[in-house]
């Protein structure tokens, strides 16, 4: 969290403690939970009634301040004030308190999380427990665990959904399942037992929609997305490689590698995480670019950073029928998949799918059950308009990237 706010929630905090909970300050160690989200305070209630650990709250969702036998103060000031406690092991030498404090500004109403602990071993042992119950819970619930943002489902896409050239697509599929069958055989050839995978190419031919196949398709293994928040720092990659050794063997994903270095996250401080001292053992790193000519040749020209690049280029004619023929089934002929795939010349995977839905609610103004040539044509007109208004943004500038690629910026 920032300095001020830093000095602001513990000082709100060291005085909850000593004025209304007659704590003695001198008795715990404090310090900030970073990368906690309020979702997970109902999961960490959820866990200590499962492991029967005794608690009292105040202040949070569901619960009133009588669960408490001492009133707690809001402390307020222009900006901050305290919403609520969990204390747990109350009143023993084992008691950690968490406070939860919200930050209320013209547009802006984080929480910050801090906490005070009697005993260093206890505190660990609950935290480290709370992470393990923590993503039980998100396999049993089928979610992806989301460093800095939302957990999200488990998408139901299956290879099937990935049209790529096909040699290029089992290229993709053996190197993953390459690492997630072999950390036998890559112990025994002495080989360090991590991958970095880099999909690049315009937006809209398949980059996420591969992430999802790959959670959706193994989910023997862990799989975390890390999400860039407006403030993210180099801390925060510390912490999500940090979560993903912990959690290894496991899957670290980063969409949209080229927006992530800025002031506060170095190029540098990533470079080291990816193949310095600190091992990165069991972690198959994938990343996701629009524009990899603006990736720093240090990420894309030294394998052991990211291994292999694939482009994800705007669909050729095969690709294109193969899409084309996916969408629209057996509502259309062959003929017209041909001759729609030749119509189609540099049109995105995305812009296809466009074509499909324009169509279909085409047929449905005109009160048709199924999508005909007619309304095809009309679609696929608007969508010329549309595609030749917005040329510009799909003007190839080839330059080279990484392993002698060549590159088309969107």
């Amino acid at each position: 969290m920032p300095p001020l706010v830093y000095e602001q929630v513990f000082r709100n905090f060291s005085l909850t403690l000593k004025n209304n909970l007659n704590r003695e300050l001198t008795h715990y160690s404090f310090e900030a939970w970073e990368g906690f989200q309020e979702d997970k305070l109902i999961l960490l209630k959820d866990f200590l009634i499962a492991e029967k650990i005794p608690f009292e709250v105040a202040g949070m969702p569901g619960t009133s301040e009588e669960e408490l036998p001492h009133r707690t103060i809001v402390e307020r000031n222009e900006r901050l004030f305290s919403a609520g406690l969990f204390v747990i092991y109350p009143g023993t030498e084992n008691e950690v308190i968490v406070g939860v404090f919200r930050l209320m500004g013209p547009s802006d109403t984080d929480s910050h999380y801090v906490i005070a602990y009697r005993n260093e071993e206890i505190f660990k042992w609950l935290i480290l427990n709370l992470q393990v119950f923590h993503r039980g819970k998100l396999r049993q619930d089928g979610m992806i665990e989301v460093y800095s943002g939302s957990n999200i489902p488990l998408p139901d896409v299956t290879w099937a959904d990935i049209i790529l050239p096909e040699e290029t697509k089992q290229d993709i599929r053996n190197n993953i399942e390459g690492f997630i069958k072999g950390e036998e055989i890559y112990r025994r050839l002495n080989i360090p037992y991590k991958r970095g995978f880099l999909f690049a190419g315009p937006p809209g031919n398949g980059k996420t929609m591969l992430l999802k196949v790959i959670a959706s398709t193994y989910r023997e293994l862990k799989f975390v997305l890390y999400k860039k928040r407006g403030h993210s720092g180099n801390g925060d990659i510390d912490r999500v490689f940090a979560l993903a050794t912990e959690l290894a063997p496991c899957v670290l994903c980063f969409e949209d590698l080229d927006s992530l270095f800025n002031g506060e996250i170095m190029l540098s401080h990533f470079l080291n995480k990816l193949d310095g001292f600190e091992t990165s053992e069991g972690i198959m790193i994938l990343a996701t670019t629009n524009h990899p000519e603006e990736l720093d040749p240090a990420l894309t020209s030294r394998p052991s950073r990211f291994d292999r690049l694939w482009m994800f280029r705007n669909p050729d004619y095969s690709c294109r029928q193969k899409m084309l023929r996916h969408l629209f089934g057996q509502q259309i002929s062959g003929v017209l998949v041909e001759h729609l795939a030749e119509q189609t010349n540099n049109f995105s995977m995305v812009y296809l799918k466009e074509l499909y839905v324009s169509a279909s609610l085409v047929a449905i103004d005109a009160g048709k059950s199924i999508t005909d040539e007619d309304d095809i044509n009309k679609a696929l007109g608007l969508l010329r308009k549309q595609f030749g208004a917005a040329k510009r943004q799909f003007i190839s500038v080839e330059k080279e990237v990484g392993f002698g690629h060549v590159c088309a910026r969107d």
